[in-house]
């Protein structure tokens, strides 16, 4: 136990301050030597983390810096590899505290320094509670590209001319906050949700327009609004001001261009019918020019891209983009030179286009592979083009050559909405739509520590049933082989043509199956050797094995079910579905019947369908309701087949053909199932990361687990707009995805985007969490719930082991 945190909570309340202050008094005093050891123990480390909060402990490492302290390498190196640690979890302990052991571990594991590796034994034996051990370094560690992430603001945002400040979007207004520690500065109250926001050319204030048509102009200052008025235009898709300050640029979706005069907020322009619909603008730096992205039939073009004068509306150039189909994306150049824009035609080809405005013409051109371009930022210096593509991805291109230099895989769960780039064109700032900030530093683009185990996403885990070793596929086309007791990367080969998108092993743990696309192959673990190739017209969608490991079976994209014995490679039987493509196959556990379904959230024929695996027969087809089969397991016992649709868990006795039970409870639709050792118990989750514990015998719930209890409730208290962005946000990344129960039926372990949870079902607590960096793709938990892997969409594995109070 830690001795120091037991001490301070038994302090009175000021001695507990001044002991958690230490690392300010020590600065003062000029006590160079005490002041680092003090931010280098452990015990300390984890006191303020408890007993204060993430961001002040980070901020006491500043003082070194800000007070000039005389420290010398390597012991300033490593009193600011661990403020980055921190600063790289923080968002993550503000939450969670308990996960401080893991999350050091994850990013300083690798760190060669003594002091540093002392720390980490200290957390080791870290034992106030349950955790999550990492047994390799597999989070991001300090100085790399990402510098920072926030929780709990929204976009809009733009960042403050000093670069240390962001001013953005809360839930019932605006909020000034510290792009270093992430501390609010100042709030800003404004009931109507706020659609754009810009900051003025040279002092501190901010313009925004709401949803509603309000225009305010704030001074970030002292807090207080300059100015408020209405404008009848509403739909607005861009806004600025002008160079000299005195007045504001509206342009609205109806095509209506208007100027304000910030002083009197009164209208001095208004042009009206400009274009019959604008879906995108921006407005050039000097206020003279705007591009637009227009949809207007005059011009013979569904969208088509636009400069005009905005005094006059008058249309200058017509933008003729070489795929001359949908434009999404526009950024002006700091020095209104130049814009950007992005197009695609209907067979994806993707192009980003450069123009000169003054003469209209095309500078460059040159396409991308990703399926669209969300949205454009360019550094000051205009040396820097980056991207957030449709797929997740954060692109960087050097803007004279286009050439690329750096791709960061899936950074956000959900896709980032808007960039923003510090005035010295030294850090990034991106935001997604659920709430999420990260900060990027641009100087050390490409320089990061290559921690990644795949160079692409994770596609497939599978464990061996002894519990020894996990196998891992990727899109980069490799499979690697891990040792589950030490993390140790076993073996790396690569795969011809295709990824591997399924991964299986045999209930020997000794042979692997691998589905790549339309080929399935079966080879030895130990030697690598491939026994067999089981080739299918179109891409295969599932894979499962047989108890006893005779058979393996597989379903291609032509809904035919193929059985094929493991020993020999003969193909067994063709099983002819006419459901929608089946995606999911699962074996009786006494090895006589093949189920198969379509699992999706949004769509499917909603039916199931039961084989006999010795003769190939359909046995029967059962109905799954009016809402898309969403989850689906069998007992132990091999009677009773257990399935989510919608919102309810229904339950079939398979030999009766029977639809025994409905389970209703849940508000949002269910999203993952497991069941209890001896089947007597199924477990439920929903979206709104809520899992429910039943009695399979009489249908009734026994209890609930919620790792956010109260949230939901208070959120839906506030305002309706305030709720629909809070509860987005929420659900996105607490929704439980997939879940496991380990072999004893204690311990169930859940995951949503970035987190894992263990829950403790005597207990009905979650004992231990673990946040990624990236989404979760994969994971997989031995069976006895010890040890669970973890893939993440950026390539990243994660191998933990569960330490217990």
């Amino acid at each position: 136990m830690n001795n120091l945190r037991d001490r301070l909570t038994t302090m009175p309340l000021d001695q507990r301050r001044e002991t958690l202050n230490l690392p300010s008094y020590l600065v003062q005093a000029g006590q160079s030597e005490k002041f680092r050891q003090i931010l280098t123990s452990f015990n300390f480390i984890e006191a303020k983390i408890f007993l204060s909060e993430p961001k002040l402990l980070i901020a006491d490492y500043e003082l070194g810096d800000h007070f000039a302290l005389p420290i010398a390498d390597p012991d300033q190196t490593d009193l600011h590899s661990l403020r980055d640690a921190l600063r790289l979890s923080a968002h993550v302990l503000a939450e969670d505290r308990t996960q401080l052991p893991g999350q050091l571990l994850g990013r300083l594991m690798s760190h060669s320094s003594i002091v540093i590796q002392k720390l980490l034994q200290q957390a080791q034996k870290w034992r106030y509670t349950s955790w999550l051990r990492p047994l390799t370094p597999s989070l991001t560690p300090p100085s790399g590209f990402l510098e920072n992430t926030f929780e709990g603001y929204s976009s809009p945002f733009v960042m403050m001319h000093d670069g240390q400040n962001v001013v953005s979007q809360s839930f019932n207004g605006l909020k000034l906050w510290n792009l270093n520690t992430g501390a609010v500065i100042r709030s800003f109250d404004d009931s109507a949700p706020i659609e754009f926001l810009t900051l003025l050319p040279q002092t501190n204030r901010v313009l925004s327009a709401s949803e509603n048509g309000t225009l305010n102009l704030w001074n970030l200052e002292d807090g207080v609004t300059i100015g408020t008025w209405h404008t009848p235009h509403q739909q607005l898709v861009a806004i600025a001001a002008t160079n000299d300050e005195t007045q504001a640029i509206a342009i609205s979706r109806n095509g209506t261009f208007a100027l304000w005069d910030l002083q009197s907020q009164t209208n001095l322009l208004t042009i009206e019918n400009v274009s019959p619909a604008i879906e995108i603008a921006a407005i050039a730096p000097d206020g003279k020019q705007v591009i637009c992205v227009e949809s207007n039939p005059d011009l013979d073009a569904a969208k088509i891209l636009t400069i005009r004068n905005f005094q006059t509306g008058e249309l200058l150039h017509v933008l003729k983009t070489e795929l001359g189909t949908l434009l999404a994306s526009l950024a002006v150049t700091s020095s209104g030179k130049f814009a950007v824009s992005a197009s695609w035609n209907p067979t994806d080809e993707i192009a980003i286009e450069t123009w000169d405005l003054a003469t209209g013409k095309a500078r460059d051109r040159f396409n991308v592979s990703d399926i669209a371009i969300f949205t454009f930022a360019i550094s000051p210096d205009e040396k820097l083009l980056i991207a957030a593509t449709d797929s997740g991805n954060l692109k960087i291109w050097d803007f004279q050559t286009f050439t690329e230099l750096s791709t960061t895989l899936h950074p956000h769960v959900l896709p980032i909405d808007r960039f923003a780039i510090t005035p010295d064109g030294k850090r990034l700032v991106s935001s997604s739509l659920d709430g999420i900030f990260k900060v990027w530093n641009l100087e050390r683009m490409g320089k990061s520590p290559q921690i990644a185990s795949h160079q692409n996403r994770l596609t497939a885990i599978a464990m061996t049933p002894d519990g020894k070793k996990t196998i891992s596929a990727a899109t980069d086309n490799t499979i690697k082989i891990w040792n589950l007791k030490n993390g140790a990367l076993l073996d790396t080969f690569g795969t011809q043509g295709s990824f591997v998108k399924i991964l299986a092993v045999t209930p020997d743990s000794q042979t692997a199956i691998a589905a790549a696309y339309t080929l399935l192959s079966v080879w030895k673990i130990e030697t690598k050797e491939v026994l067999h190739s089981f080739h299918h017209p179109d891409f295969i969608t599932a894979v499962t094995i047989t108890p006893d490991g005779k058979y393996v079976i597989s379903v291609a994209n032509d809904n035919i079910i193929r059985m094929w014995n493991l020993d020999n490679g003969v193909q067994i039987h063709n099983l002819y579905s006419d459901s929608q493509p089946i995606n999911t196959l699962i074996v009786t556990p006494d090895g006589t019947r093949l189920i198969s379904a379509k699992i999706s959230a949004k769509e499917g024929d909603r039916t199931i369908k039961v084989w006999e695996i010795e003769s190939g027969n359909l046995l029967m087809t059962l109905k799954g309701g009016t809402a898309p089969i969403t989850a689906l397991l069998l007992t132990p016992d091999s009677q009773k087949l257990i399935f989510g649709s919608g919102q309810n868990v229904r339950v079939w006795d398979l030999n009766n053909k029977v639809d025994l039970l409905t389970l209703e409870g849940h508000k949002t639709p269910i999203t993952a199932l497991c069941i209890s050792p001896d089947g007597q118990q199924v477990i439920s989750a929903c979206s709104e990361a809520i899992i429910k514990v039943w009695d399979l015998n009489s249908g009734l719930q026994l209890y609930e687990l919620n790792e956010y209890p109260d949230l939901i409730d208070i959120l839906k208290k506030g305002q309706k707009s305030e709720v629909d962005l809070a509860l987005d946000s929420l659900i996105s990344r607490k929704a439980i995805l997939k879940m496991a129960i380990s072999s004893d039926g204690k311990q169930v372990i859940s995951h949503s985007s970035h987190t894992l949870n263990v829950w403790d079902l005597d207990r009905r607590i979650c004992i231990a969490s673990f946040n990624t960096d990236s989404a979760i793709s994969n994971y997989g938990v031995t069976h006895d719930g010890k040890t669970i892997v973890v893939g993440e969409a950026s390539g990243q594995l994660h191998i933990l082991h569960l330490e217990e109070d």
